[in-house]
């Protein structure tokens, strides 16, 4: 039985021949690309993909955008939170009938 990855290769490659004038042709000679096996080649392997060096700067920039939206929205409500006060008042407290309450 074949690994995911040799079956997603063949058909991918399948697909570009098809999409090519020669197909049949091209097809018969190609030979897959062998998949590293220990990590500094699988990493180098991986960083030498441009659109995967891409993706990952995205997603830093995403990453550092989403932490800065936090950050500003933490001080936001801590500053907001800073100009009102807050009482609480148990019903056994001397103070809690004295003042009306709305009740929700």
């Amino acid at each position: 039985m074949a690994t995911p990855l040799v079956l997603a290769q063949q058909v991918f490659s399948a697909l570009t021949n098809n999409l090519g004038a020669n197909s049949t042709l091209e097809a018969a000679q190609t030979t897959p690309v062998p998949f590293p096996t220990d990590l500094s080649s699988l990493v180098t392997f991986l960083c030498s993909l441009s659109a995967l060096r891409d993706w990952l700067k995205l997603l830093v920039f995403g990453f550092v955008l989403e932490s800065l939206r936090r950050l500003a929205f933490h001080f936001y409500y801590k500053l907001y939170d800073s100009l009102f006060i807050t009482a609480t008042f148990d019903e056994d407290d001397a103070s809690y009938g004295l003042f009306y309450f709305s009740r929700v």
